[in-house]
């Protein structure tokens, strides 16, 4: 079931990728690398704090915090808060559209290089793992 559900999730993600606006996208380009190096590395914090030494090595750490956010949920609810935005009390419907199109380029740009930088780092951990 592993392949099926890595192609469905691929799927939804070129998918969603064709709402983003190409425009959009490069504005948010900066800000979405900047947030695609942080959110791993809290994320790694979180997961160091939280797991315990004693049971855990740290190869199996990084692993556990490797295999975090992936592509379609964000994604998806990206999709759902850009169509409820308009919505929402406190921001005007004329500015609703243009920040939903930011919002979801944003998320595209974050999900697709923490999908790159978990390939690279999760084959090297899991890799060195195997080798135990």
């Amino acid at each position: 079931m592993h392949p099926f559900n890595t192609a469905a999730e691929v799927t939804v993600l070129l998918r969603l990728g064709l709402l983003v606006q190409p425009a959009v996208l490069f504005t948010v380009l900066p800000l979405g690398l900047l947030l695609a190096i942080v959110l791993p590395l809290a994320r790694l914090l979180a997961v160091w704090a939280l797991l315990p030494a004693a049971r855990f090595s740290w190869p199996d750490r990084l692993v556990v915090a490797g295999c975090g956010v992936r592509a379609a949920v964000p994604l998806a609810l990206m999709v759902a808060l850009s169509e409820e935005l308009p919505h929402l009390r406190g921001i005007p419907v004329a500015l609703a559209e243009p920040l939903a199109a930011q919002l979801l380029a944003l998320m595209f740009v974050v999900v697709l290089s923490a999908l790159v930088l978990q390939t690279v780092v999760m084959r090297r951990q899991l890799a060195a793992i195997a080798q135990r």
